[in-house]
């Protein structure tokens, strides 16, 4: 008679129970820009972000204190996580700050155009007026930290000769500025207009860092 076969460990069958966690706030989050994009900040309450999500009132508060903490988490998820690459690029030996900027920019601001943060922006354009506190969050967690770094970096270029004025050193924005361009019409028009998001920010980067001319043969 054949020896039976060794039942499985329960906990195989199961996931994590961190696992479990992450997925559940995915869910809260989801359903909260879900619930802002559709109602407003004012309008939307956190039992309808819970019921949206599937899971009991209670449950969203273990993770989010109040509406303000919650719009931080998507402000979290949806830019910080997925752009903190950003904020740690630093030229590898032998590389230009033009080359670094192009080597990482287009390709992080492509993949979070194609995802549904062009909502959360558009909440912040149409509501950070009444409720700047919105506003707030989005400045302390990403705009203030990404514009110094940017700065650092335009400094360093002005620097090493890349840049023949210090203009883009006083106004970094201007350098980033497309990818909210980019961010917004994807969203907006993209099914109709489809832009190579990718390709526009090298492009814009081509024009604030000239590659050097080859030579006539």
């Amino acid at each position: 008679m054949p020896a039976p076969r060794a039942a499985r460990p329960r906990r195989s069958r199961l996931r994590p129970r961190a696992e479990k966690a992450r997925l559940k706030r995915e869910r809260i989050l989801d359903a909260a820009l879900e619930e802002f994009s559709r109602k407003g900040f004012a309008a939307a309450r956190m039992e309808d972000v819970a019921q949206r999500a599937g899971v009991g009132k209670g449950t969203v508060y273990l993770y989010f204190d109040d509406k303000d903490a919650l719009f931080e988490g998507l402000v979290h998820e949806m830019v910080i996580a997925p752009l903190a690459g950003l904020l740690e690029m630093r030229p590898a030996p032998g590389e230009s700050v033009g080359q670094i900027l192009r080597r990482a920019i287009p390709p992080a601001i492509a993949r979070v155009a194609r995802t549904r943060v062009g909502d959360l922006l558009r909440l912040l354009i149409g509501e950070g007026v009444r409720f700047p506190k919105l506003a707030e969050s989005y400045r302390r967690l990403w705009i203030e930290p990404m514009t110094a770094r940017m700065r650092e970096l335009l400094a360093q270029a002005h620097a090493q000769g890349e840049l023949a004025s210090e203009a883009l050193v006083k106004f970094p924005h201007l350098v980033v500025a497309p990818a909210l361009v980019a961010i917004i019409w994807t969203g907006l028009f993209g099914r109709a207009l489809p832009l190579d998001v990718q390709a526009m920010l090298g492009a814009h980067l081509d024009i604030l860092f000239p590659r050097p001319s080859r030579p006539r043969s």
